[in-house]
């Protein structure tokens, strides 16, 4: 398995590449639910005035729904599908029958999402499943996520149909977001290396390690429980608002572009590119359109359904019009509230020039334990999630390593003095 830091590089790499490298998708291959050049689905165009009002309505009803939720205490279940065209197989033949890759054929609901989205032969899925529990305090801008895997993870091989579970029992993990800072820590699993040399004479056997990032930094990690994105367009753990990654932010952004209000060039990217259709059903579902499929580079498509508070409830973003991401949210309501319950994301990127293909797909289902009930701050600081003197925290983004001290706080390495005696009694 990869180690955190590899898979830190290597999910960077992936979206990286989105951005950076020539990538061609292939429409025939890659299905999804909804094709974003076919704007005649979505109904009658809106234009004019009427454009503009309605952008404002379902700007202010979204934000009028997520400003009424302060906090947010639930638990989910998730599953994870990767697919890899370009790495070993483990399920390959010379492994099968072996204890570790010994066939066991899991009901086709582990798969499902996966065949919906890639039909490729050529590689593997890896699935992963669990559960977590979750506390959003959007009012101070905290968000904490315990992470619990099962203690299997399943392979399928859609060449050969060849399925298997294997035994890997992986530690739970917590994640703390904040504005600032994203740290990841798992009380169970303890340091086996010094990300920094130099400090071997500093080791404590018994140390666990947090991964400090940064908001965009944690991005690129696919394994994080990130049930912001039920707010946002776009994988994003920023709190920030009003922004153009949340979306009730992006309607009034391009509602004030189209009433004079934005710079010159916003104000021209907003006419040419904008675009609103609605359905005659009442309430409607109503569809924006950002960008020209086929003709620009990307174009995103946001989807407002009426029935649940104008919330978002399909978002995809499309690459020399074909998907590449896309995104469905379901909601159930809670005191005249609406609160995601279901989330499907689902991420495909092929990169001609490596021939690789990579494809993510999650599934959370989410229950609601508590809405805007105080949540203590305390719940957020790594000494309640079980940090003790001696154990480290490494900054990915400065490449620098501490270690924590109960009455001095996380020391840079350099300066911290370990002592023994307070380690053995556990302080």
């Amino acid at each position: 398995m990869l180690s955190h830091g590899e898979t830190l590089l290597y999910s960077r790499l992936i979206r990286n590449v989105l951005t950076l490298l020539l990538v061609f998708f292939v429409r025939e291959r890659f299905p999804c639910p909804v094709m974003a050049d076919d704007v005649a689905q979505y109904g009658r165009e809106i234009t004019g005035d009427e454009l503009v009002s309605t952008l404002e309505q379902i700007s202010k009803q979204v934000s009028r729904n997520r400003g009424s939720i302060q906090s947010w205490k639930g638990k989910c279940e998730y599953r994870d599908s990767d697919y890899y065209s370009n790495r070993d197989n483990p399920a390959s033949s010379q492994n099968r029958g072996s204890d570790e890759y010994k066939e066991f054929q899991f009901p086709d609901e582990k798969i499902a999402q996966a065949q919906e989205m890639l039909q490729a032969k050529e590689g593997y899925w890896y699935l992963r499943e669990g559960t977590a529990e979750f506390i959003l305090d959007h009012q101070n801008q905290k968000y904490r996520v315990l992470k619990q895997p099962s203690d299997f993870e399943y392979f399928w091989d859609p060449a050969s149909g060849y399925r298997h579970r294997r035994f890997y029992q992986s530690p739970k993990t917590y994640t703390v977001f904040d504005a600032a800072q994203v740290v990841e820590f798992s009380p169970d699993r303890l340091l086996t290396r010094i990300p920094k040399p130099g400090f071997e004479d500093k080791i404590f056997p018994k140390a666990r390690i947090a991964y400090a990032m940064t908001p965009r930094e944690a991005v690129y990690q696919s394994s994080l429980i990130n049930l912001l994105e039920c707010f946002a367009s776009e994988y994003s753990v920023s709190f920030s608002s009003p922004s153009s990654r949340f979306f009730s932010g992006f309607a009034g952004k391009i509602a004030a572009n189209l009433r004079g209000e934005g710079s010159e060039r916003d104000q021209t990217l907003s006419k040419e590119y904008a675009r609103l259709y609605t359905t005659a059903e009442e309430p409607p579902v109503v569809t924006l359109v950002y960008g020209k499929p086929g003709l620009t580079l990307t174009s995103s498509i946001y989807q407002f359904d009426g029935k649940v508070g104008y919330n978002v409830t399909r978002y995809m973003q499309t690459l020399k019009g074909s998907p590449n991401i896309w995104r469905t949210i379901n909601y159930t309501e809670i005191g005249e509230k609406f609160v995601p319950c279901e989330l499907r994301t689902s991420q495909i990127s092929v990169v001609t020039d490596s021939k690789s293909t990579f494809a993510h797909a999650r599934t959370l289902k989410i229950e609601t334990e508590a809405l805007n009930q105080p949540i203590a701050a305390s719940e957020f600081e790594l000494v309640t999630l079980g940090l003790k003197y001696g154990d480290r925290k490494y900054d990915e983004s400065m490449k620098k390593s501490y270690a924590y001290d109960d009455r001095l706080g996380f020391v840079p390495m350099e300066d911290f003095n370990f002592d023994p005696l307070r380690a053995d009694q556990g302080n």
